[in-house]
């Protein structure tokens, strides 16, 4: 095997593992340059790194994401059979954000009440 084939062996590893030259160099001589091997053994001991959004264009799509489904997932607060509110998600975490001292009061006083809370998740797509 060439030099060159072991630094692009060492890169994938630093990459993966956030290991520094000599440590990948070092897993890959411990496994016979065999670069799945080093990666199964990293695995073993949970050094691989997990993926993560690259750009802030997928992290913006990922709140994206959440935020249309928080406006499709509904809170439902009940007493009995009687409903006392029902509205999205969505709308329960910004008035909580905005009012956090009434929010808190307000589930305190719905478990005194004896009130139930439900999450009401739409039906799955595809």
């Amino acid at each position: 095997m060439n030099e060159m084939e072991d630094l692009e062996k060492i890169d994938l590893l630093r990459r993966r593992a956030h290991l520094s030259y000599e440590e990948a160099r070092r897993l890959l001589a411990e496994h016979n340059n065999d670069v799945v091997e080093a990666l199964v053994a990293l695995e073993k001991q949970d050094r691989l790194s997990r993926p993560q959004a690259e750009t802030a264009g997928e992290i913006i799509a990922g709140l994206e994401k959440l935020w249309r489904a928080s406006r499709r997932t509904r809170f439902r607060l009940r007493q009995d059979d009687k409903t006392i509110v029902e509205l999205p998600v969505a709308a329960g975490l910004v008035g909580a954000l905005l009012a956090p001292e009434v929010a808190v009061l307000g589930a305190v006083a719905a478990l005194f009440s004896r009130c139930t809370m439900e999450v009401i998740r739409p039906a799955q797509e595809g």
